[in-house]
């Protein structure tokens, strides 16, 4: 008999839409899921608890990822209920600040998403490599 090797996933913006679909398709492969949002409401609880009547391990890790001092505490929080983590994915979006010409909205807003930046510093946890070149762990 084998075991399957631990696998765990942070989803940020996985309360509903396509982080919801994506810690939807890590759970059916095994995957403890995190499933986060700005705050712990209706939508992270419906979606922790389909998971969970899936049979999959999930749990609601709220926090906002724009807040950069958050980070650790937020994966402090992740690993203490799914173990070590093993993946990250940077799901969660932010809309734009003002409406008008996509090319002047996206350099503004770009300057404003700190969430790319969103990986683990701490000695001994798993790298992560975000789409701006950090170190992160990367579903294929």
């Amino acid at each position: 008999m084998t075991t399957q090797p631990h696998r765990a996933a942070l989803i940020t913006g996985s309360s509903r839409g396509i982080g919801k679909g994506i810690a939807l398709a890590l759970a059916s492969v095994g995957y403890a899921v995190g499933i986060n949002a700005p705050t712990a409401d209706d939508e992270v609880a419906a979606t922790v608890s389909e998971l969970n009547a899936l049979g999959a391990k999930a749990v609601a890790i709220p926090g906002d990822v724009a807040d950069i001092s958050s980070h650790a505490a937020l994966l402090d929080r992740a690993e203490a209920a799914l173990g070590p983590l093993t993946t990250l994915v940077n799901n969660a979006g932010v809309g734009v600040l003002s409406r008008g010409d996509l090319r002047k909205v996206m350099i503004g807003a770009s300057r404003s998403i700190p969430a790319h930046r969103f990986f683990s510093r701490k000695p001994g946890r798993s790298a992560f490599y975000s789409v701006s070149g950090q170190p992160m762990s990367i579903i294929a």
